[in-house]
């Protein structure tokens, strides 16, 4: 199975042509473009830079309704930008079960329809916004799969999931894109993740990574795509008065690109050596 890293678009500096050149410089292979943009950009003029850099596009759309037409218009404007897939903010979290999966049964639909990978984020505020909503889902829908980013799961049910096992093992075999961002029960990005204070944070959602990468590849799976999707305040915390970041979000996400990848070769040699 292949591992590919992505950088999200969220937090670089404007211009992006030369951010898009620093991170292909950095060794990431794609980057994650928000749609529509922000601020925004000429999807044309954004293409074409994302073509010159040599990095592949994954697309991020929100859909905060379960407007049909409005959710279609939104995937294709994200496949103005040729990706192979597509991470979806979909829905919002109050819809009843039997109206969320006629919602999902609409965005299989559209998979099929323009041949591109839909991959529905585990956020809040959307379908599957906790591990006991979208376990639920999957298993009424074993077919849909998702962008899994247990940041979002840890501030909703405000513990680091020891009791929620069977439910990130059922979403990492439905994973195909992850969002790889260290959070804490009371907060969804930590200040810094390689600080020693957030080491129980870190190896929580190390383990559950290296699990998803095993489970992919044990399912078949011929690559899994990740972004260390670290952002910008107010993701970012800051400090009282001076709103300076405490940290330097560029050096963290490269910082989790090489996490990312360190994980992805342990978990394939313990997968290869029959280690837990």
């Amino acid at each position: 199975m292949e591992l590919r890293v992505f950088r999200s678009t969220w937090g670089l500096d404007r211009p992006l042509g030369p951010s898009l050149e620093r991170v292909a410089a950095a060794g990431f292979d794609g980057i994650e473009v928000l749609v529509p943009p922000f601020p925004p950009d000429e999807p044309q003029e954004l293409r074409s830079l994302i073509v010159q850099s040599g990095l592949e596009p994954i697309t991020l759309i929100l859909a905060f309704t379960a407007d049909r037409d409005a959710y279609r218009r939104t995937i294709e404007t994200a496949l103005e930008y040729s990706p192979r897939q597509v991470t979806s903010h979909t829905a919002p979290d109050w819809l009843s079960d039997e109206e969320a999966l006629d919602f999902l049964d609409f965005t299989l639909e559209l998979e099929r329809e323009y041949g591109v990978d839909i991959n529905h984020e585990t956020h809040r505020g959307h379908l599957f916004n906790t591990p006991w909503q979208t376990a639920r889902l999957l298993r009424a829908r074993p077919q849909l799969h998702l962008a899994a980013d247990y940041s979002h799961w840890v501030v909703v049910a405000e513990r680091l999931l020891e009791d929620r096992g069977e439910d990130i093992a059922l979403a990492n075999r439905h994973a195909r894109h992850v969002h790889a961002r260290v959070a804490h029960p009371q907060a969804v990005q930590v200040n810094d993740p390689r600080a020693p204070e957030h080491a129980e944070a870190v190896s929580a959602f190390e383990g559950w990574w290296k699990d998803l990468f095993r489970a992919r590849a044990a399912a078949g799976a011929e690559r899994i795509t990740v972004t260390p999707e670290y952002g910008p305040p107010p993701y970012m915390p800051v400090r009282p008065y001076t709103q300076e970041p405490e940290s330097d979000l560029w050096d963290v996400c490269v910082w989790g690109q090489a996490q990312v990848r360190r994980l992805f070769v342990e978990a394939m040699d313990e997968g290869a050596s029959g280690g837990a």
